[in-house]
């Protein structure tokens, strides 16, 4: 049986601060990590992040973030 991990959210995952935030999350295995981005279908922006991440990227899940619906 898999044991419980929280979900934690992380915004601008393709900024630096956010990239580093998340990759360390997601090494920390303990995590369900679900990450932000304007655009999933850019991937000028999310390719570094495949690089950086590696096999871990496989285990964050992204969502598009509408910063003009408030």
């Amino acid at each position: 049986m898999e044991s419980f991990k929280p979900r934690v959210l992380i915004t601008g995952v393709t900024g630096h601060f956010g990239s580093h935030t998340c990759l360390a999350f997601l090494k920390s295995g303990n995590f369900q990590v679900v990450g932000t981005v304007r655009d999933k279908t850019k991937t000028a922006k999310l390719d570094p992040l495949k690089k950086e991440f590696g096999d871990l990227f496989d285990q964050l899940e992204l969502v598009e973030a509408d910063l003009t619906n408030s």
